[in-house]
Formats: C-alpha cells, structure tokens, sequence
C-alpha cells in the first residue's frame, strides 16, 4: 500500500500526484479525499487520547500529593477513574477509525511510472520490441495448434485428468513429464548462473499473511481456500506471494541488496475470469508449474528499475536460448494490478493462430508490497519518520506448461516435434518427439461397423477388399473382426469391421452385433435383383424392429456383375427406398474384384459416425433440426462479446481460430457476408452477421454435404453426437456423494439465475410467462421442465408463468433430483463460471444428527398416506392451487415451493408424493430414505381405517431407518380437519406419536385452507435431524441392549486394567526383595 504521509500537504506532499495516478489507471479518484479525511479525523481522535494520557499523568500527580500531605483525595481519584473510562472509549474510536482508513488506504493502487501508456484497453499495450523469425504455414505443410499436438505426441492425458479433477485437470504423461522437467532444470540453472538463489516455497498460505501480498479480487477470482483445522489458508497462485512474505517484518541492511530469488513451485488457479477461453489443451489450466524471478533493491535512486530491465533482459535471453520468437509489450496503466507501478509482458509468437500470447509478466512494485509486509531498509530504528521500506520485484521466467505449447508449435516439423537444443541435455539427450498413433479413449475400441447383408452379396469379399487393396481368392464364409489402423482415414479415429453371419440360425448373434454398431453397412448385389428386394422386405424393417439408431450405408457390391443390358442408375433405384427409410445415410455401389470403391464405403461409414447428418438435419423439411438451431444460437450468443446481435469481423474471426485454428481473411469476411445477404437479406447488417445469418450459413454447409464444418463447431463448443454437452464438460466425480448428502445450488449460481430472470422478464411483471421461459431455455436441448417430474411441480400464475421464487425453486429441485442436468442446463443458459461453482454438496445427515445441526438450504419432504388421504390435496395448496379444481392422483409426482423460516432466509421445500402402493417398492431398498430429510404421513382425521395405515406406515419407515442408519424426523397431519374426526383416531394418534417419541399430529384442512403453520413446521423438523425420529418397540430394545452391552464392556475393561496394575505392582515388588535378597 502507499505511505499514509503521501497524502499528508502538512508533511510536504502532493496528493494531486496520487490523484493523477488513480484517474491513469482509471480508477476512484474521489477515494484519495476520502483517505485524506479519514486520516484527519484518526489523528484527531489519536490527539485526543494523547490528552487523556497527559491529563491523566496531570491527576496522578495530584493525588500523590494530597495523599502526602493527608488530604482528601477522593474527588481528584473519581476524576482518574472518569478519565481512564473517557480514554478507553476514545481508544477504541481510534483502532475503528484506524481501521477504516487501512481498509480505504488498500485500496488505492501504486503510482503509476510516467513511461506507462495512459489507456484502459490492453489492445493499445504498447509494443516495445520484438525478436526471432516467425514460423508460418506452407503450402505442402499445414500448421497444427498445440491441443492437436499433445494428442498427436500422447504427453498428456485431459480426458482423465477432467473425470479426476474436474474441468481443465489434466495428467503429465511420458515425454510430456520429461519435457516439463528439462523446462524446470534448464530454467533454474539459467537463473543460478546469474545469481540467483533457488527457493521452493510452501504452496499454502496462511490467509492473513496472504492477503498481504495478493489484492481482494483475487481470493474470489484466482485463489483456492484449503479447508481444514486451524486458520484459513490458500494455495499459491504464483511463487510470487511466498517469496515477497519471505523477508515479512524484516530489516534488510543495504549491504544484503540486491536479492535475487529463483522461485519454483506449483501454482493452483480458479481461472474463473476466463471461462470458455482455452478450455482445451494445457495451456490454461487450474494447477502448473512455474518458475518465477523474484528481486529486493534499496528505495535510493534507480536500484529498481536497473533490476526491472535486468529482469527483463534475463527473460529475452531465457526466449532466445529456446529460440522462440517474442515481442515485448509495456502494459496500459488500466490493466495494472494494484501493486504493480509498471509491467511489461513478453508475448511469444503461437504460429497456428498467427499471433502472440502472453507467457512473461515482469513488474517493478516498488515499495508497495514492502510497506504492507513491513520489510524495511537499513539498520533498525526508533524513529517512525526515518522509516524506508525495500523495492520488490517479480518475472516470470517460465510457465512450464505454457511454455510447452509454445515449444510444440514452433518446434513441430511433419511427422512430430523437435526439441530444442538447450533442454536436450536435460532430455537425456533426446533430440526429436515423434507422433504417436491417436490413443484409443479407455471406454471405447474406436468406431465399430457392421456388414450385414443377404448370403452371397459379397459382405467378406468387400472388407478384405477394403483392407488389404486387393481382391481376395478364397475368403472365409464369416471373417474375424477387421481392424483399420488410424491413419487409413483422414479423421484418424481407429475402425473395427465385423462381418456377420447370414444363416438363420446365427440372427441372434447378429442382432446382438448391430446393437453395438457405431454404424452399419447394408450391402445388396447388383447381379441379384431378390437381394435389393430384401433391403425393404427385411433387413430395413428389422432394423428398426431392433432400434438401432445409427447410420446405415446402402452398399452395392459385384458391380463388375450387373448387366449392362440393365442400365438403371443408382439413384433411380435407391431414391424411394431412401424416401421411406430416412436412416439410409448414402448408398454406393462398389466392386472387390475390379477394387472400385471398397475403401469409400467404409470412409462414407466412418464419416456418417463422425458427421451423421441425422441431427443436424430434416431431410423431409429440408430445414435444421430444432437442438441443432439451439446449440447454434448458444454458439452465437457465446461468440458475440459485445452482446450486440451481431458478429463483428473480429469476433468472426475469434470464432474462426477457435474452430479452425487459423483467421480469415478480410477479403473472405465480405465473401462470407455477401453469400449471406444475396440469399438472406435479414442475415447481415451494419453491425455484421445475425442469428440468423449464422444459422443460414450453417444450413448452406449441410445441404453442401460439408457437415464436417458444423460439427467441428458444435464440438468445439463441447457438444456430442446428440447435440447436448459431452461428457468430459460434466465430470462424474463433480458429483460423487454418499446417499445422504443432497447437492445445492450456490449463492454464485442463483444470484446469476436470478440476473437471468430479470433479463427475461420483458414485460418487468415480475413474472416469466410461457414464452418468456420458452426464451430462456432457447439456447438448450429443449426445455428441462416440460415433463415430469417437473411440469406442475411448482406455483404457477392465472397464465402459466412463473415468479422468482417459483423459478428458483424449479431450479432447487432439479439440483437435489438431477444435479448434473441442473448444471448442464446452467450452462446452456450462459453460468459464466467453472461448473464447479455452481453447485455445493451438503454435509452428511448422520453428520448433521451428530453435530445437532442443519445447513441445508433446500429439504425433500416424502409424503406418505393411504388413498384419499388427501396427500395430493396438500401438495396442490402447497403449490398456491384452489381445492375445488384439483382431484386426488394416484401417481408419484413433486411440489416445490420456498417456505418462510422464522428468523431466517427462505428455504425450499420439495414435497414428494408417495402412492400407498408405492410404498412397499420404495422399502425394498436400502437407500430409499436417504435421500429424505423428513417424512409426513397424512391421514384421514375421519376414518379410522386411514389413520391405521399411516400408521402402519410411519412404523415401516422407522423400522426401516433403524435398519438401515438412514433415520429420519416425521410428522403426522390429520387432513380433512373440517370433517367429524373419529374419537379413537384422536386418543390413539396422541398414544401412538407419544410412544415412538415424535410429535402429536398437525390438524389441517385443505378444503377450509387451514393448515396450522404446517409447511413452517416441516422445515423446522427438517432443520433439527437429532429431533423428531420415531423409536420402535425393537428399535428401543436394540438400543437397551447396546448400552447393557457396553456398560459390561466397560466393567470388564475396568477389571482387566485393574489385573494388569496388579500384575505389573507385583513384579515391581519381587525384583525389589530379589536385589535386596
């Protein structure tokens, strides 16, 4: 932080100079007069206490003399005693003044250095230098980005590393691991040659300490907190932060300057300022490896900025030794962190995307970080005002992850990547990393397709055909499963071709082969007219009789055979057959023996399985399908940064490095735009290219059989074959958790549902009516709430729509029943942040029951009863719905609602509807009641036989629970409370509720809407899982024999113990009298 006496005018200053520095860096300047006050007025206050203290020792003095001289001296000790008050409260208006001018104090960045460019847009940084030859595309040589690279060379593993650690994990693996290392040891022996001392520091820190070295916005956006006993701690997000700790409260006598550290470590980053950017690959990632250059210089002269160039003339020199090319960039005063006075970046040249990314951030921060961690210069004094605080500076030299990319994309030569010289040594002498066959993911074999057909139409001629290009002699009636390696197809995805059978009693068989099938080929013979004939009569039919749902080629083998008197064309023969089975992808007809088109079927197989046209596309409508137009339009809205409906050229042209890792150009822009206008004129306009333009454009590329181009955006925007979210983007282990734990929303995420709401409530009612919801989940598969058990799970106004709570609670319940589909859809919808933020696991109900405590915020509710005890009549006033226009439902189904809690926020209540005949299917589980955090048995209040069954009921959820461990809270409800209730019900619901030690029964009426505090009453219940659970008659026998058991235990642990002090006593004792004796 800055010195308190720079904006002190008595002390010689100019506290215009601070002011001009926060307007450069585009910034409060008002809180420099704010500062300025809240100093008068704690030294006004501190000037007062002085006071006290004078007065105070002016009191003293007095009474010591009255004392001597044997007067009273009663009044001037009261006057003492009111004085020592007066100064304790003055005292503490002195620490909360104090405190206030650090907190404001903090907050006001470092002056700025005059050579900073004055802008707040990173894009003017201004670029000082640059240096190396720049690697560009050829046209026999076609660049690669550096994601397709470490798939190509196998050095790392993100599949695994995102189903382990979440999004963005990753594993180092093989020369990857190595390649990493040379980094670190070439970097650290670099730095130790010009007198750096290596340091590894912790990679956590205590939060106190940390929030010395880091600003506020990054504990949210940057730093993970490490939760366990003791202080709050977070790990490292650069070496930076331990390494200007290390010298905390220290004096450092000139004589010991400059320091040079050479900081290595781990670093461990949120990201959560760059979501959707670099998602894939390993260049940027939660957790790496970094080395960074860490300096301390005296404050006299220019001792700082001599080690600023130094610093930075150590990371060109670093850049030039792995012969990557750079430019340097001094960074705008607007996109200065805090501390930093002035910043250069070095950006190295990524030769795929044609541009320069940052991998060197080298900063002077002066004294600012100094003054805050108190590490002074010189010797130590006494006077306050003599005080001078040391510069700290700080450089990456290398992030070794980062750095690899770099390396992999200048190194990369056509068949792998060459190693740069200087990290040789350190590869054991490794010169050159070749590519490596793509590794086959561990849930699948590649891509399988299936060769049925009639007998004789040339099924295992064809595969031997296609995969050893040549016409086989003498085949086997079935062959074995042909694998195709990868680099057969330019897609390079591995191929398995299974040959079937065509005797009648092998359809089993075969029936069980297409059902795995990514992809089927159905051959006919052009000689065999009968075998064409049976595409329709049977192999089509059965088929869909068998669903599978996958592309299907049409293949028409022994060409060589047709009769060249029957000239018929392919598509004259196939174009009704194609027409009535809408699943035929394409047809080709092919020959073994003359080796025409063998090796097409099966490309047009695997293309089909890579780029079916099945759900991009309606052949019949000749339109895109509806998912596929949402996902595009998400890809829009993604796209668009300025949220101004329309594509700019540039972010056009983010959009095309993104998918297709190269820039259009200027000249290819306008092409695409005027392509548009001529067929749609509504697609373009000035500001660029519309939704609909972009979803035109998409639709020309399918019809133009280009569907490779739409599918590599949808999958670069991380969708799969059915245009919903792969899985690598919702992680199994996001939501791993025992039973009894239920999953939450987070306060991050509905506080963006709730910004949500209001950007879609056009008409500001307060309300989303249908359509405006429709709008809403536009950019979604489709709507997540139209089925159940959603649709009518929550209050809905006169015209259907819903309020905030209403929607809020919809999104609860889909949380605790569905997590990864609340969070899919969270996406869908545009949640900003790592998915992981979105949602939180609650502590375990033993846990709770334990700790007698509750912290959830939303509570399943499981309703038992018997038939027309008017469950369903409860759920539908819980919902806000009149009793007359409801009747009873013998069905499962959900309510949700927020409940007002006394005393506190809201919570949600999800009340679940157990038919009576649904109860016994649900105890036949084990965890069936896990998931439950109260049970509520409803009854009749005015039949007996309804009070008997709810009964019988409550006493099968708690013997259940008993056995189980998976207790829960319950409540009995008498309904239909304006009905004469049975006497007997009402004397044994009171024994009964008394004798299991739970609650007596809430009396409600529906019809009369009187329901007695009860949804109140559940959530409180639900609040203290300890309280409210029901005790069988054997279920308190077992617990009486457990505590007999453990008192003998007990007992018996007692006496043993007292045998073994008895025993040890008597060997004491005969080892005394035998040395005596």
């Amino acid at each position: 932080m800055l010195d308190i006496n720079l904006f002190r005018e008595e002390k010689g200053n100019n506290p215009e100079i601070i002011r001009e520095s926060q307007r450069r860096r585009f910034a409060s300047v008002e809180v420099v007069d704010e500062i300025i006050r809240l100093d008068k007025e704690w030294r006004q206050r501190q000037f007062e206490v002085d006071n006290f203290r004078k007065e105070f020792n002016k009191l003293n003095k007095q009474v010591a003399k009255l004392k001597i001289s044997g007067a009273d001296a009663s009044e001037v000790i009261q006057q003492t005693e009111k004085n020592k008050r007066d100064a304790t409260e003055k005292e503490a208006e002195v620490r909360e003044a104090y405190a206030a001018l650090k907190a404001k104090l903090e907050t006001v960045g470092n002056l700025i250095h005059d050579s900073v460019p004055v802008n707040n847009d990173e894009a003017n940084n201004a670029v000082n230098d640059a240096w190396g030859e720049k690697l560009v595309a050829s046209p026999g040589f076609k660049l690669k980005n550096h994601v397709d690279l470490v798939e190509l060379l196998d050095i790392a593993d993100t599949k695994r590393g995102a189903e382990i650690a979440g999004a963005r994990g990753f594993f180092l693996k093989g020369d990857g691991l190595l390649l990493n290392q040379a980094l670190i040891n070439f970097g650290l022996t670099f730095l130790k040659k010009r007198g750096f001392t290596g340091l590894q520091p912790p990679f956590f820190m205590r939060k106190d300490v940390m929030a010395k070295c880091a600003q506020l916005a990054q504990f949210d956006e940057e730093l993970y907190k490490v939760t366990g006993e003791g202080d709050d701690k977070y790990l490292i997000a650069t070496a930076e932060q331990p390494l200007c700790a290390y010298h905390i409260d220290e004096w450092i006598p000139p004589s010991a300057l400059p320091i040079r550290y050479a900081g290595y470590s781990s670093c461990f980053r949120k990201e959560a300022g760059s979501h959707g950017r670099d998602t894939l690959g390993i260049f940027r990632v939660h957790q790496f490896e970094k080395i960074e250059q860490f300096c301390i210089t005296g404050p006299n002269e220019n001792d700082s900025w001599k080690m600023l160039d130094e610093m930075m003339q150590n990371s060109k020199d670093f850049y030039q030794a792995l012969k990557l090319p750079y430019q340097i960039v001094t960074i705008v005063s607007g996109a200065l962190n805090d501390a930093a006075a002035k910043k250069y970046d070095l950006e190295a040249w990524f030769p795929s995307s044609e541009t320069y990314r940052e991998l060197v951030s080298c900063s002077n921060c002066t004294d600012y970080q100094a003054r805050r961690l108190e590490i002074r210069y010189g010797q130590k004094k006494s006077n306050e005002q003599a005080k001078q605080y040391v510069h700290m500076l700080n450089s990456t030299l290398t992030a070794t992850e980062r750095t690899i990319c770099c390396i992999l994309e200048n190194y990369q030569r056509e068949n792998g990547v060459e190693i740069p010289k200087v990290l040789q040594p350190f590869m054991g002498g490794e010169t050159f990393l070749p590519f490596k066959a793509k590794p086959v993911a561990a849930d699948t074999k590649g891509k399988k397709i299936v060769v049925v057909g009639d007998k004789g139409t040339g099924k295992s001629s064809l595969i031997v055909a296609a995969a050893t290009d040549s016409f086989p002699p003498n085949v086997p009636p079935v062959l074995p499963d042909t694998k195709l390696p990868f680099e057969f197809f330019p897609d390079g995805i591995p191929v398995t071709i299974v040959d079937t059978s065509s005797r009648p009693e092998d359809r089993n068989m075969v029936a069980e082969e297409l059902k795995q099938a990514d992809a089927v080929v159905l051959t006919y013979a052009c000689d065999q007219p009968e075998t064409l004939e049976g595409l329709t009569t049977y192999w089509l039919p059965e088929l869909r009789r068998l669903e599978v749902k996958v592309p299907i080629i049409v293949a028409g083998c022994k060409l060589d055979f047709r009769d060249d008197n029957n000239q018929v064309s392919l598509e004259q023969v196939m174009s009704p057959i194609m027409q009535q089975f809408r699943e035929i992808e394409t047809c080709i007809e092919c020959s073994a023996l003359k080796q025409l088109q063998a090796q097409e079927v099966f490309y047009y197989a695997q293309k089909t399985v890579l780029h079916p046209t099945g759900p991009l596309f309606d052949q019949e409508a000749q339109a895109l399908k509806p998912r596929c137009v949402r996902a595009l339009k998400r890809i829009f809205i993604l796209c668009d940064q300025d949220r101004d409906g329309a594509l700019s050229e540039a972010e056009l042209n983010d959009f095309q490095v993104k998918c297709f890792h190269a820039p259009l150009q200027p000249s290819e822009i306008e092409g695409v735009k005027r392509v548009v206008q001529e067929k749609l004129p509504e697609g373009v306009n000035e500001r660029g290219l519309t939704v609909t333009g972009f979803l035109f454009l998409h639709a020309l590329f399918i019809e133009k059989g280009r569907l490779e181009t739409t599918w590599t955006v949808l999958r670069k925007f991380g969708y799969n074959n059915e245009i919903r979210l792969a899985d690598e983007l919702l992680p199994p282990s996001l939501f791993k958790r025992t039973p009894d734990q239920s999953v939450e929303l987070t306060d991050v995420a509905i506080e963006f549902l709730k910004g949500v709401f209001m950007m879609f409530d056009d008409d500001e009612d307060n309300n989303l009516r249908p359509q405006e919801i429709e709008d809403l989940f536009s950019t979604a598969p489709e709507s997540p709430w139209k089925d159940a058990p959603y649709d009518g799970a929550a209050e809905k106004t006169a015209l259907g729509g819903l309020s905030v709570d209403a929607f809020l609670s919809l999104w609860s319940l889909m949380t605790i029943l569905e997590p990864a589909k609340s969070v899919e859809y969270l996406i869908y919808i545009g949640f900003p942040g790592d998915p992981s933020s979105a949602i939180r696991l609650t502590r375990r109900r033993r846990l709770d029951r334990k700790k007698q405590q509750c912290e959830r915020k939303v509570f399943q509710c499981f309703v038992f009863g018997p038939n027309n005890a008017g469950k369903s009549a409860l759920l539908n006033c819980f919902l806000g719905r009149s009793y007359e226009n409801q009747g009873p439902t013998t069905d499962e189904r959900y309510a949700v609602n927020m409940v007002d809690d006394s005393g506190s926020a809201k919570k949600t209540l999800a009340m679940r509807e157990i038919p009576d005949d649904g109860a016994k299917g649900l105890f036949s589980s084990k965890e069936s009641l896990a998931a439950c955090d109260i049970a509520v048995f409803v009854y009749d209040s005015s039949d007996e036989s309804s009070w008997k069954r709810a009964t019988e009921l409550l006493v099968e959820v708690a013997t259940h629970g008993e056995a189980t461990g998976y207790e829960v809270p319950c409540l009995m409800v008498s309904a239909k409370d304006d009905l004469d209730s049975v006497p007997i019900c009402i004397q044994e619901s009171t024994r009964v509720t008394q004798d299991m030690g739970i609650e007596p029964p809430v009396s409600i009426s529906s019809k009369l809407g009187d329901f007695n505090n009860l949804f109140r009453k559940i959530v409180t219940a639900a609040q203290h899982p300890h309280l409210s659970i029901p005790e069988t008659e054997a279920g308190k026998s077992r617990k009486h024999y457990n505590r007999l058991i453990n008192r003998s235990l007990m007992a018996v642990s007692i006496g043993a113990a007292a045998v073994v002090v008895g025993l040890a006593a008597y060997r004491v004792y005969a080892a005394r009298k035998s040395a005596s004796a």
